[in-house]
């Protein structure tokens, strides 16, 4: 057997008693730079080895390595046998199987067959019966997993964004839809949903429409009201429906698409033009009650007359409107 010190003798026969045969703590006395030292001794001739400590077993700390973590001393094989046991006779999983009737208070788990963890210990047991620890036949490497998983309905989900440059909005959703729409492309039980900025257009859009109904159907109830006539009311609203079509003229002619500001500008037209009608109507109507009252038959030279006296107002009103919207054009 080989000769020790009574330091390193303590330090090998407590370990080898204790569970995983850890060496830790030491001896009452030994710290310091003597406790490094007779360390340090003990590693070089492979009676102790520095491994990690599991800190949620309790295992002693030696070393700090940061991050929460640390290693501890366990007493090697060759430890053992220069005290003179063998390393296959001395475990630590042994007593505990031995005396679980006398001590139910530190019992362990036990695996069930089939699982993982069985698995784990099953590789880790040598065929002898004793535990190996893991450390000893592999390398542990820490790793950080996923910081965050992303669910809808309990299934898992991965947001895609990109940013479309020198090409319409409408153009890029097409050929997105395109490819998405290959055939093989995305697994069975994958699907996708457009969202983000496509989203909210989509919904702004269906909003204004909605909003461009309501405005046409407020002002035929207004004209409806003050004409009191649902031909003149009716003759009025030809006017803004037929102003929307220069609006796609006019984006055609500037190259844009049709966008939230365009919807908002047809809204706005609506109210302009039905403006500039009323202005002319209400004019004919003074033209007619001035030529025998209002039974009279329109003729030719009342609309010119009615054009001509309100011909003032509708074009300050049209240029109005004109130098108003003029900073929303692209190119202004």
């Amino acid at each position: 057997m080989t000769k020790l010190t009574e330091t390193q003798s303590i330090i090998l026969t407590a370990g080898a008693q204790r569970p995983d045969n850890i060496a830790l703590p030491l001896p009452k006395g030994l710290a310091g730079a003597a406790a490094k030292m007779a360390v340090t001794k003990m590693m070089m001739r492979g009676w102790l080895q520095e491994v990690d400590a599991n800190l949620r077993r309790g295992e002693p700390l030696w070393r700090e390595t940061g991050d929460g973590h640390g290693t501890t001393l366990v007493v090697t094989d060759a430890g053992l046998l220069a005290i003179g046991i063998e390393p296959v006779v001395v475990k630590t999983a042994d007593p505990l199987h031995e005396h679980t009737a006398e001590a139910p208070a530190v019992k362990t788990p036990t695996p069930r067959k089939g699982t993982k963890q069985a698995a784990l210990i099953s590789m880790l047991r040598a065929p002898d019966g004793h535990l190996v620890p893991l450390k000893r036949v592999a390398v542990l490497t820490r790793t950080e997993g996923a910081a965050e998983i992303t669910r809808h309905d309990l299934t898992p989900a991965v947001s895609v964004s990109a940013r479309i440059d020198g090409r319409g909005f409408s153009a890029a959703i097409h050929d997105v839809r395109q490819a998405l729409a290959t055939p093989g492309l995305l697994p069975a039980g994958v699907h996708y949903q457009l969202a983000g900025l496509y989203l909210q257009q989509q919904q702004a859009f269906a909003g204004l429409i909605q909003v461009f109904i309501a405005a046409a159907l407020l002002v035929f109830l207004a004209l409806l009201f003050l004409y009191e006539q649902f031909r003149m009311a009716l003759a009025i609203m030809v006017a803004p429906l037929l102003a929307v079509g220069g609006v796609f003229t006019g984006l055609w002619l500037a190259g844009q698409t049709l966008n939230i500001t365009a919807l908002m500008g047809m809204i706005m037209i609506v109210g302009i033009v039905t403006e500039v009608a009323v202005f002319y109507f209400s004019e004919l109507a003074v033209l007619r009650q001035n030529h025998r009252g209002a039974a009279h038959p329109l003729s030719l030279s009342m609309l010119i007359d009615a054009g001509s006296n309100r011909m003032r107002p509708i074009l300050m009103t049209t240029l109005a409107a004109i130098l108003a919207l003029l900073p929303c054009c692209p190119w202004a």
